[in-house]
Formats: C-alpha cells, sequence, structure tokens
C-alpha cells in the first residue's frame, strides 16, 4: 500500500543527483521535479524511451482464436499477416536495443546540479519568505557539494556568486 500510492497524489522531487530518471521526468500527473531552469539534463526525447503498444497487440490475438476452431480443421496462414508479424518484431528489437543504447549513454555518467539546500532557499525567496537560516543552510548545502567535490569548480564560483546577493541583500536588509 505504501509504495502504491493514490492516483490523486503528487510527488515533489527535490534531487541534486543527476541524471534525472526518466520515467520523472515524462510523468508530468504525479511527479513535479524542483529544478532551476537552466539545468540542462539533456534527457532523450520521449519518443525515444517510451513507446505505445497500441498496434504491437495485433499479432497477439491469432493464438487465442485457435483454440475455438474445430479440431479437424487445420488453420491457414497467411504469409503476408506472417511477414508484417516478422517484420514488426523485428522493427521492435531494434527499437528496444535503440532505446537501451540512448538510456546508457545517457545515465553512463553521473553528477551533480545545483544544491537542494540552494533550490528551497530560492524557492522561498521567490515566495518572499527566505530567512537568514534559510540563507546560511543553502551555504552549507553549497559548502558540502564543493567539499566532496560533487561540482565543479565553475558551478560552485557561480552559485558562490549567487550566495554572495543573497548575503548582501539580507545584510542591506537590517541597516
Amino acid at each position: 500500500e505504501m509504495l502504491q500510492p493514490d492516483d490523486d497524489s503528487i510527488f515533489f522531487i527535490c534531487d541534486t543527483h543527476r541524471p534525472v530518471d526518466v520515467v520523472n521526468v515524462y510523468n508530468d500527473t504525479q511527479i513535479k521535479l524542483l529544478i532551476k531552469q537552466n539545468d540542462d539534463l539533456g534527457v532523450p526525447s520521449y519518443d525515444d524511451i517510451f513507446r505505445d503498444e497500441e498496434g504491437d497487440d495485433d499479432d497477439s490475438g491469432n493464438e487465442s482464436d485457435e483454440g475455438s476452431e474445430p479440431s479437424g480443421k487445420r488453420r491457414r496462414f497467411d504469409e503476408g499477416a506472417i511477414e508484417r508479424r516478422i517484420e514488426r518484431q523485428r522493427a521492435r528489437r531494434e527499437w528496444e536495443a535503440r532505446r537501451r543504447e540512448i538510456l546508457f549513454d545517457y545515465e553512463q555518467y553521473e553528477y551533480h546540479g545545483t544544491s537542494a539546500a540552494m533550490m528551497f532557499f530560492e524557492l522561498a525567496w521567490v515566495l518572499t519568505k527566505d530567512t537568514k537560516d534559510m540563507l546560511w543552510w543553502a551555504i552549507i548545502g553549497l559548502t558540502d557539494q564543493k567539499i566532496h567535490d560533487r561540482i565543479t569548480h565553475m558551478k560552485y564560483v557561480t552559485d558562490v556568486a549567487t550566495m554572495q546577493r543573497h548575503v548582501s541583500r539580507h545584510n542591506h536588509r537590517n541597516e
């Protein structure tokens, strides 16, 4: 029960780990990702990794019809239908191989995005609910990423500049 949420449940995910799971990216009804707009996720397109199964079940009904025929009659096979079925199976195998390759390339390397503490601080700032404590937690989150080599030096410098502007704003507010 716990792992099968109601259909009307919504989950907000704020995670610094990358790559983001593709199911979470394309599930826009139950899952909302909190990600900075300028973060390039490099997610493969929907059509490359998901396939609608509507037309692929056409050939599966043929086997079930076999039992309803009288046992004395032999079933006639339409060569065209067999060729179409083989072609669909071949196309599906090719699509699945391409999908595996695309997902492997996407998930091959792990990296980190903007600190979750910074994301929540900036969300609070946009809602005008930010505090000095929240700012301190955001700075700690960024520092943790740098100390543990989770982000590049360039990303660290960029995020420090962002935090510096917030520190200046909070210090100016108290003068």
